[in-house]
């Protein structure tokens, strides 16, 4: 079976007969196109992954071991790439660009996905609901966990409880930015720190 490098060469043949190996240029995962789509698919993946695992509670897709719509996505390229090889081979997604886009759907979805970010509101805001005066959670809990990664602000935690309200007012909107900025902070250091450990990884995995 060949190795990594030498899928990316190939033999020269000069003029008396002996053969040459010449790396080919690697080509870029992050292409133009890649950035176009990226955004697309991560909105379409986080509303369809919603409507599935929350709203109608008929799937559970980031509950396994693969991601069967990044698995999808895959299969949907390589469709597109058998039908356009011929007729339009400038469109042809390399393997790189397909990676690419795995590697996106894969993290947005875990985002998206059960049990996840949406346990990550309920947290940030259970405290300032429940801690009561007099209440173990306002003895025990509350002096300690760091007021800009919860929502201290109980009128915008009532209206989110209760209904009946909307987001879309900067008395409910504001007091959300500093404490999602530092968790989105966190949870972009994780996904790419769980990325570093799959790069060290990966050529163990190859040989395997």
């Amino acid at each position: 079976m060949p190795t990594h490098s030498q899928e990316h060469s190939k033999l020269d043949h000069s003029e008396d007969g002996s053969q040459k190996a010449t790396q080919s240029p690697a080509k870029s995962a992050v292409t133009m196109r890649v950035a176009i789509i990226a955004p697309f698919l991560i909105v379409l993946n986080a509303w369809w992954i919603t409507e599935i695992e929350f709203i109608s509670y008929s799937d559970n897709c980031t509950t396994q071991a693969l991601f069967f719509n990044a698995i999808s996505l895959l299969l949907i390229l390589l469709g597109f790439n058998a039908l356009v090889r011929r007729s339009l081979p400038k469109w042809v997604f390399s393997h790189q660009e397909m990676a690419c886009l795995y590697i996106i759907v894969v993290i947005a979805s875990n985002l998206a996905g059960h049990d996840q970010l949406q346990i990550l509101f309920t947290s940030i805001s259970y405290i300032t609901r429940h801690a009561t005066p007099g209440s173990s959670l306002a003895i025990k809990v509350l002096p300690f966990v760091p007021t800009h990664l919860i929502i201290s602000d109980k009128e915008a935690v009532s209206a989110l409880y209760q209904g009946n309200s909307t987001l879309y007012r900067w008395d409910h909107f504001q007091p959300w930015l500093a404490p999602l900025g530092w968790w989105t902070l966190c949870v972009m250091m994780t996904a790419w720190t769980m990325l570093c450990l799959v790069a060290l990884f990966r050529k163990q995995w190859d040989a395997e």
